[in-house]
């Protein structure tokens, strides 16, 4: 994959799993939006280096950082090995995705603040939204390859 490619296909997943997260926030009224969880968590840390931080602007900038290392695992995936980047793939992706992103999420409430939320509800919104990441970069990357 072409870096630009690369960077309009991470934006485009990380974006689309983000706003299934608002959504489900929305619908649900449960707290499901990781970059504001992720807010949540670094605000309650004391900053070493500084006095005052943007912990908003901190779980942002985290969360689609996040989204590059998970596209990068993606893009390793299918470059070391003979598998096609199918949608069925990005299926399965997803759902390790999501498993891999709720264990992450269970260490840092351990290791850290725990937030007051419907866990249930987040971590199973949380696989769908890998999920949906998955899918996205596929869809993303099938136009953008096609078209380019």
């Amino acid at each position: 994959m072409e870096i630009l490619t690369f960077i309009i296909t991470w934006l485009f997943a990380t974006t689309s799993m983000t706003l299934f997260s608002y959504i489900v926030y929305l619908v649900s009224h449960c707290e499901v939006r990781e970059p504001e969880l992720l807010g949540r968590v670094l605000k309650s840390q004391k900053p070493v280096t500084r006095k005052k931080f943007n912990s908003n602007l901190l779980g942002w900038i985290t969360h689609y950082s996040i989204g590059i290392i998970f596209l990068l695992f993606y893009e390793a995936i299918w470059f070391f090995t003979t598998l096609e980047r199918t949608y069925i793939n990005g299926f399965f992706f997803g759902i390790l995705a999501g498993l891999i992103g709720v264990l992450g999420w269970k260490l840092m409430f351990k290791y850290f603040t725990r937030p007051k939320i419907n866990f249930k509800v987040f971590y199973s919104q949380l696989i769908i939204a890998h999920i949906t990441f998955s899918l996205t970069a596929i869809l993303t990357d099938n136009i953008l390859t096609s078209y380019f």
